[in-house]
Order: C-alpha cells, then structure tokens, then sequence
C-alpha cells in the first residue's frame, strides 16, 4: 500500500492550530493526542560504522542503512546484505556522487524487494504544518527523515528513522559508533531546527 497522509485529519488539525494561535504547539499537539502508533517501533536498526563492511562506504552509508533497518522491520525475507545493497544502489543509480542517496533511488530500491516507498517533500511549506504531515505519516510506522547531521545547519545531510514524536521525537541514527547509541531522542524544537522537511516512508506494499 502507498503511504499516504490522511489529508482531511492533518488539514482538521492545521485548521484547529491556525485558529487558536495563542495556544503552544507542542501543548496543542499532546492535548488533540496527535501520535504515532506504538505497535509500529522498528524491530533492528543498523549502524553504518558497526554493520558496514566497507570501510569506503562507512562513513556515506546513512540512505541504505536506512532502507537496511526498513527492510528488516519489514521482515523482507530476501534481503541482500548492506553491503550488497550499495552495490546494488550504484550500480541502479540511487547514489550521487558528492551528495548522497537520492531519495526516489532509495523507494526504487525497496520496490525491488516487494515494498512500497513514496517521497515527501515539505521544504516550501511552514515548519509546524510539515511536522503534523510528518507525525500522520508516523501513524502507519517508522518514518525516515532527512535532516543535517545532529540536527545542525552547519552540517551536512544525513538520513534517521524516526518511529515516533508523542512530546519527544524517538528516532534510530545510523552514524552510532555503539549499538547502544543508535536509539535517540531529540526535543520537537531541535528536530525542527535539523529537519529539511523532507521524508521517505518505507511500507509493506
């Protein structure tokens, strides 16, 4: 099935926070109980440093260690190794040289394995109305976003799963150097700050 939000849900809440504007957000969001389903949390993420192979692609990794977790979460039964995933990619063209994994590569990729994958791009819309988009997709299950790296401008890009955002955003970071520190939690200010407003959601099709 196509990941889709529920337009008239995020468009019911979008109306109901421009209508009340004295109201804080995040209040606004706990109080209309706006959350992701709790029965959807990955079940294995990978860390690029610790799963990778190739020392080459350690540290570039992000967009397929993503799809890698997605895949598993998904129980895709013929999964190829991680490295065997980037082959894959390059070879398909989901890599750009310089910039990274391109976001419709890596959706072409999980339809090769049976999955179904759709780009959300949000960048030219409000913060706070792309993160209630956002927070309705996670209703269906993890989603990846793409942010700057530790969610600072100054960095560069990089692709996390997000699994859900009920006060605080809990998301799986494939730059961990310890299996310990893949899972992280990021307040919902420093996620808007990192985010690009841009999202893969990854589902069984």
């Amino acid at each position: 099935m196509t990941p889709t939000p529920n337009v008239f849900k995020v468009s019911l809440i979008i109306w109901s926070l421009s209508s009340a504007r004295s109201i804080n957000p995040i209040s606004f969001l706990c109080q209309a109980k706006v959350r992701c389903n709790r029965f959807l949390f990955m079940k294995k993420t990978y860390s690029q440093f610790l799963d990778v192979q190739s020392p080459e692609w350690r540290d570039r990794a992000c967009g397929i260690v993503a799809l890698g977790s997605m895949m598993a979460h998904w129980d895709v039964a013929d999964a190829p190794s991680l490295d065997d995933l980037i082959t894959i990619g390059v070879q398909n063209g989901a890599y750009l040289p310089g910039v990274g994994w391109k976001h419709q590569g890596i959706v072409e990729l999980a339809t090769r394995y049976g999955l179904a994958g759709k780009c959300f791009d949000w960048f030219a819309e409000d913060p706070w109305v792309a993160f209630l988009k956002f927070i309705e997709l996670l209703g269906d299950g993890p989603v990846i976003a793409s942010i700057h790296r530790d969610f600072d401008v100054k960095n560069g890009g990089h692709l996390v799963i997000v699994e859900d955002a009920n006060g605080v955003v809990r998301y799986h970071d494939s730059a961990a150097r310890e299996r310990t520190d893949i899972e992280r939690t990021a307040s919902v200010g420093t996620f808007l700050v990192g985010w690009k407003r841009r999202a893969i959601a990854i589902r069984r099709s």
